[in-house]
Order: C-alpha cells, then sequence, then structure tokens
C-alpha cells in the first residue's frame, strides 16, 4: 500500500520562545483528503513529545519550541499508531532572536536633533513679512516715477 503518512511544521523556521503549528496524517495516500480519526504522537528534541489530534481529517496540535533551545535544525518525527502504523518526518529550523534594538540613524529620524519647529516657523513668517515689505516698496516706487 503507497505511504501517505507526513507531518509538517508552521512556520518551518521559528524563533526559539514562539508556537508552531503540525498537521500530519496517517492515512493511506489515495485517501485525499485524509480522514484521520485516531491520535498519533510528534516528537523532536526541539520541543519534545506531543499528541496531535484529528481535526477536519487531518491530525493537528501546536506547541511551544521553548525559549532555551539552541538554534540549528531539528528533526521532526510522526510516530503512526493502528493500521497504518510508521513514521514520517521533516525538519525545524530554530533560529536566536537576537534584533537591533533600533534602525541606524541615518536622517531626520533621531539624528535631526532637538525639535526646531517654533524656530522654523516664525523664520518662514519673518521671510514672509519682508517679502510683503519689499513688494510694497516697489509698487510705490513705480507709482512715484
Amino acid at each position: 500500500m503507497p505511504e501517505g503518512r507526513f507531518v509538517e511544521v508552521n512556520p518551518s523556521t521559528v524563533e526559539a520562545g514562539f508556537i508552531v503549528g503540525l498537521r500530519a496524517s496517517c492515512t493511506a495516500a489515495d485517501d485525499d483528503p485524509p480522514q484521520d480519526t485516531e491520535p498519533a504522537i510528534v516528537e523532536s528534541t526541539a520541543f519534545g513529545e506531543i499528541t496531535v489530534k484529528p481535526q477536519f481529517g487531518y491530525l493537528t496540535g501546536a506547541v511551544t519550541v521553548p525559549a532555551d533551545t539552541k538554534a540549528r535544525s531539528y528533526r521532526v518525527v510522526l510516530d503512526c499508531p493502528g493500521l497504518f502504523s510508521g513514521t514520517a518526518s521533516t525538519t525545524l529550523n530554530v533560529v536566536t532572536g537576537n534584533r537591533p534594538s533600533r534602525g541606524p540613524a541615518t536622517g531626520f529620524g533621531s539624528t535631526a536633533g532637538d525639535d526646531n519647529s517654533s524656530l522654523v516657523l516664525g523664520g518662514g513668517m519673518l521671510t514672509l513679512a519682508a517679502g510683503l515689505v519689499l513688494a510694497v516698496l516697489t509698487v510705490r516706487r513705480r507709482r512715484t516715477a
């Protein structure tokens, strides 16, 4: 009989301390979609052992990868009981959670310094007033000439 056993982890790459979803099947390959009715065991050194249970024809479960799990690839193995006994496996990649505390200082963000908006507004008003005075003087000069 062709094999229909499989196990999937979602996401397949996860940061230690986060949850992964498990979806598996222990049915025959010609069962499309699978109709799993019996629980099975999924185990990995990344998270230990978990029982996946039937839901919507598949075996499903979720598990948290412990925060102290080392960053590397881990084998995840499904152990099927009963009529379709056997195993299936996949890989789970655990990564570190190192992230920069803030982005690089590249411009108008934190490198712009203090808030000078009142200075900019005052300078703009002064420039506008000077322009109006020059416009009035220019118009008066043309009338007198």
